[in-house]
């Protein structure tokens, strides 16, 4: 089998996955008609928080205007929090709410329950190499 043979087997197994998790996927914060963009947000910070904005910008690959425009209207939705660092209160630190770190939990556990289980078949193991993988390809993408 060629490489190129490889490649669209690979690619057809992960459009194959994709479909199956999208038959089966609720968005999270129903009736609020989020972005894409926010919605992004939103799952950047349920990793890791607080971020600044620069921080957030470049997960998104936006420019820190349009990040901030982007967290100013989560704020409005109260759906984060901006605060002053305690370093340099010029800069300003993002963080989920309260309201927003319930909604993400309980859909992160839903989601993983319904689209989990073509993963049971891996081990701890070949599931960090699936990850590392993965973000090889993706940090080849990006170069």
């Amino acid at each position: 089998m060629s490489r190129d043979d490889q490649i669209v087997g690979i690619l057809a197994s992960i459009g194959r996955l994709t479909r199956e998790f999208n038959a089966t996927y609720a968005y999270p914060f129903a009736g609020f008609s989020l972005s894409k963009p926010q919605i992004e947000v939103l799952f950047v910070l349920s990793r890791r928080q607080p971020l600044t904005v620069k921080q957030i910008a470049g997960a998104l690959h936006v420019t820190s205007g349009g990040a901030t425009q982007i967290i100013n209207s989560l704020e409005e939705l109260e759906f984060v929090v901006k605060s002053n660092t305690l370093e340099d209160r010029r800069v300003r630190q993002v963080s989920l709410s309260q309201k927003s770190e319930q909604e993400l939990s309980s859909f992160q556990k839903k989601y993983i329950d319904v689209v989990g289980a073509p993963f049971l078949a891996l081990t701890p193991g070949e599931l960090i190499q699936l990850d590392a993988l993965l973000e090889k390809v993706r940090e080849n993408k990006d170069d």
